[in-house]
């Protein structure tokens, strides 16, 4: 009798121990990575370390994959956040010089009245 009541604990423990694997296993593709990996990731957007290069790619529908999109889509916004501002800036440029032109010329036409 007590040889069954111990095949039946053994088999209890090596069935909770293959659910436990399993559950980490899909765990771990639901993250898309380790979970170490996947936090350090996440933290880096958090404090604004946008990267558009990874050293893998975390398979689509994790966790880790929607933060490297995440990740590729902030750095796309501010990509064309810089040329914007370089555009206004070159326009600001310009009227300022026009600005200085007509001020310029404004001074001329006053002084030979």
């Amino acid at each position: 009798m007590a040889k069954c009541y111990l095949s039946l604990c053994l088999l209890l423990i090596v069935a909770i121990v293959s659910l436990l694997l399993l559950s980490l296993k899909r765990i771990s593709a639901i993250l898309g990575g380790e979970p170490q990996e996947v936090l350090l990731a996440m933290q880096n957007v958090a404090k604004g370390k946008i990267t558009t290069k990874f050293g893998q790619m975390a398979y689509e529908g994790s966790i880790y994959h929607s933060g490297q999109q995440m990740n590729l889509s902030l750095a796309s916004l501010l990509s064309s956040i810089d040329k914007v501002s370089v555009s206004i800036a070159a326009q600001v440029s310009d009227v300022n010089k026009r600005s200085l032109t007509i001020s310029t010329l404004t001074s001329t036409q006053q002084q030979s009245t």
